[in-house]
C-alpha cells in the first residue's frame, strides 16, 4: 500500500478548500452566475465591479495555489484569459507565477531539505537533485517551458541549486511565457463559446494533462539531453 505522505493531505486539504469555497461562491452568487453564462460576453463587466480587488484576489488564488498546487497553473492561466482579457490575463498570471516563485523557493531555502522531503519524495528529491546538481539552470529552464508532471513542484527542484534567485526568477519569467500566451488566448476566446466548444475544450484539457503524465519520462529524457549536450563536461 502506499504511504500516505504530509504533502498529500495538505495538497488535498487545500484543493478541498477552494472546491468548497468555490461551491460555496457558485451557490450564493448562482442567479449572477446563471445569467452570465447566459450572456458571456458581461462577465468581465461583472468582474469590473469588484474594482481593484478582482486582480488582487486573482493573484493571491494563483500564488496560493503555486505554493501548496492543489490544482494546475494552466487552469488559472485559463482563468485569467476569461476574466480579465488576453492582455489582462496574461500580465496576471505572469505576475503570479514570478511571486509564487519567489515565495515557494524562499521557504524552501530558508527551512532546508526536510520541508521539501514533505511534498516530494525522497526518491524524485534524490533524482531531480543530482539532476540540477549536475545539469545547473538549463535543466530546471527547461523543465519551466516544458509541460510536465512536476508543475509548480519545479520551484522546490530549483530551491536545491546555488543558483541565485533572481537567475531562478528569470527563469520562470521566461520559460512561462509561451503557456500563459496560448492559456490566456484560450480563456480570453471562450467568452464566445457554446456548449460543444467547452465540452471539447474540456476534453482537450484532460488529454492533454493525461498525455503529459503518460511521456513525462520521455520529457526528462529530453531535458537531460539538452542540458547534456549544452553542459557536456560539467560534472
Amino acid at each position: 500500500m502506499k504511504k500516505i505522505r504530509p504533502g498529500d493531505v495538505i495538497t488535498l486539504a487545500s484543493g478541498t478548500l477552494i472546491l468548497a469555497g468555490l461551491v460555496a461562491f457558485v451557490i450564493w452568487q448562482w442567479p449572477q452566475i446563471s445569467h452570465l453564462f447566459s450572456n458571456p460576453t458581461e462577465i468581465r463587466t461583472y468582474v469590473a465591479a469588484f474594482g481593484v480587488w478582482a486582480p488582487v484576489i486573482f493573484v493571491v488564488l494563483y500564488v496560493f495555489q503555486i505554493i501548496v498546487a492543489p490544482i494546475p497553473g494552466t487552469l488559472m492561466n485559463f482563468a485569467g484569459g476569461l476574466l480579465f482579457g488576453w492582455g489582462g490575463g496574461i500580465v496576471l498570471s505572469w505576475i503570479s507565477c514570478v511571486i509564487g516563485a519567489a515565495i515557494s523557493i524562499s521557504i524552501m531555502r530558508a527551512f532546508g531539505r526536510s520541508l521539501m522531503r514533505i511534498f516530494i519524495s525522497d526518491e524524485k528529491l534524490d533524482k531531480f537533485d543530482h539532476y540540477v546538481r549536475c545539469r545547473g539552470w538549463v535543466y530546471l529552464f527547461i523543465l519551466y517551458i516544458v509541460p510536465n508532471p512536476l508543475g509548480d513542484a519545479v520551484n522546490y527542484m530549483s530551491a536545491l541549486s546555488d543558483i541565485k534567485l533572481w537567475k531562478l526568477l528569470a527563469m520562470v519569467a521566461i520559460g512561462r511565457i509561451p503557456s500563459l500566451i496560448i492559456a490566456s488566448w484560450l480563456g480570453t476566446m471562450s467568452i464566445h463559446f457554446n456548449t460543444i466548444h467547452w465540452i471539447l475544450l474540456g476534453a482537450g484539457f484532460v488529454a492533454l494533462f493525461a498525455g503529459v503524465f503518460l511521456i513525462h519520462k520521455p520529457l526528462e529524457n529530453l531535458a537531460m539531453k539538452l542540458s547534456a549536450r549544452l553542459f557536456p563536461n560539467k560534472k
